[in-house]
């Protein structure tokens, strides 16, 4: 029996992998608040995989992906070169999904035509490492906290997230 996959097992890289997008919403970046398309999707196959032996399930794991569709400086000024760029690297991902991207829209993308599309996606582990609270200095600084470390080994404590790394096309 499969034991469920958490984020302390490294996430395996492969190309077999078909994802459904759960949600998707258009809205300004957090951090840079450029505007971005971010699908929400989760695995939809295989329901397991094998690491280091030992069989996991990775059916219904989560992931979140952004797309950002124009460049906008910090005087909110567009960054034509820049979006030219972006509109391409989008119009790929559009053909991915299987949409016409003739209709899209940099301001306004038509974001519920990825709910429920299902791809095949290539898939990496993201590694993160683990970090203490900031401390006042490091909050005040705008830094994060220090790394956590195994005090045996003094190796850096990490998690491993599923990332998209292609979209192939849509699986029917």
């Amino acid at each position: 029996m499969a034991t469920k996959w958490t984020s302390k097992v490294q996430f395996p890289k492969d190309s077999n992998y078909i994802i459904t997008v759960k949600d998707a919403t258009f809205g300004p970046s957090k951090s840079s608040g450029k505007p971005m398309i971010t699908l929400k999707s989760e695995i939809s196959a295989p329901d397991t995989v094998m690491v280091d032996g030992e069989e996991y399930t990775v059916a219904g794991v989560e992931l979140t992906t952004y797309y950002v569709t124009q460049s906008i400086d910090e005087h909110g000024n567009l960054d034509a070169e820049k979006t030219k760029s972006i509109a391409q690297r989008l119009e790929k991902l559009y053909k991915a999904y299987g949409m016409d991207f003739a209709t899209f829209n940099p301001e306004n993308p038509d974001v519920d035509a990825f709910k429920g599309k299902r791809v095949y996606a290539l898939l990496e582990p993201e590694v993160r490492e683990q970090r203490k609270q900031p401390t006042a200095e490091q909050i005040k600084n705008k830094q994060m906290g220090d790394v956590l470390k195994n005090p045996v080994t003094g190796k850096a404590l990490v998690n491993y997230f599923p990332k998209v790394g292609e979209i192939f096309g849509v699986a029917e």
